[in-house]
């Protein structure tokens, strides 16, 4: 399993639509892609028509009241699956920021993923 982060502390620069083509893309290669906004603003997800996802955002699983296979939901492309955003993840700096293992709580929260648990046409397996 690989991650890719697309980050900048600039606006505008095109994260966004990085994130969305560079996953796509390599869904359709045939690579299983599950791609996470933790964009408040939700424009990945929107961009992959899920903006009736609420409440699916990767929040709760930050503040450690949700498992992160929980939040995964499938796109219409094969092989792409997505954690949405959605406006909770505006609180979520704040909250993870009092938390003993704010500096590493992603990479724990990331770490509860089994690479095997995405099939292969996006859907999460239903063990998952």
């Amino acid at each position: 399993m690989k991650l890719l982060a697309i980050a900048n502390q600039k606006g505008g620069v095109g994260k966004t639509t990085t994130a969305v083509n560079l996953s796509t893309c390599l869904a359709a290669k045939g690579k299983r892609v599950l791609l996470i906004d933790l964009d408040p603003q939700g424009n990945a997800t929107s961009a992959l028509g899920l903006e009736g996802t609420a409440g699916q955002s990767l929040y709760e699983a930050l503040i450690g009241h949700a498992n992160i296979k929980g939040k995964i939901v499938p796109t219409r492309f094969r092989g792409l699956s997505m954690i949405p955003a959605d406006l909770d993840l505006a609180g979520a700096e704040i909250e993870v920021a009092r938390l003993d293992d704010h500096l590493t709580r992603l990479r724990e929260v990331l770490a509860g993923l089994d690479p095997d648990g995405l099939a292969v046409d996006g859907f999460p397996d239903a063990g998952a």
